[in-house]
């Protein structure tokens, strides 16, 4: 394993602190751009995580060693995160069901639904558990399949709430078929 069992509860812990951006978001991004590149990582890539402005969130963030990874070790990466979230939706550890607030879980599942669509993994290679005992995973999972990955979020800062509102009214505009 890249990432330590540890340090990969950890991630899932504040990843599913739903409402706002956290480090394990753009983590998700870094990933899938890195994985984007048709052969090997350019330096370039290497250059703006190591001196941008979040002060090598990356490496800080996953615990892991400070070093040029391949694209086969950021695929490994890719496929631990992806598991372990896939791990979480069919079982939650860190999601609370409250009775009567369904829109607090629901932001907890998107957020996992989310990264997953920010790492980038293709829909095929997703075994997402189909749950039937919660109405919060189901409104999850249809805003999941609405996301875009939306630039958005950059220009207006990154709320996963914000995105579950845009996705709501994306859901509304093609019901009602009005804009």
């Amino acid at each position: 394993m890249m990432i330590k069992k540890e340090n990969l509860e950890k991630f899932m812990e504040n990843l599913e602190s739903a409402q706002w951006m956290g480090l394990e978001l753009s983590c998700c991004k870094l990933i899938a751009e890195a994985l984007s590149y048709p052969k090997a990582i350019p330096n370039e890539y290497w250059y703006s995580i190591d001196y941008n402005q979040f002060d090598n969130l990356f490496y800080l963030t996953l615990k892991l060693p400070q070093k040029k990874f391949t694209k086969k070790e950021m695929r490994q990466i890719q496929d631990e995160i992806a598991k372990r979230i896939m791990e979480e939706l069919a079982n939650p550890s860190y999601i609370r069901i409250y009775p009567n607030i369904t829109t607090a879980a629901a932001f907890n599942y998107f957020s996992l639904f989310h990264a997953l669509a920010l790492l980038n993994i293709p829909e095929w290679k997703i075994d997402i558990p189909t749950p039937e005992q919660n109405f919060e995973y189901n409104l999850a999972y249809g805003l999941f399949k609405l996301d875009d990955r939306s630039k958005e979020f950059e220009k207006y800062g990154y709320y996963i709430c914000n995105q579950h509102d845009w996705a709501m009214n994306h859901l509304k505009e093609e019901l009602t078929e009005k804009k």
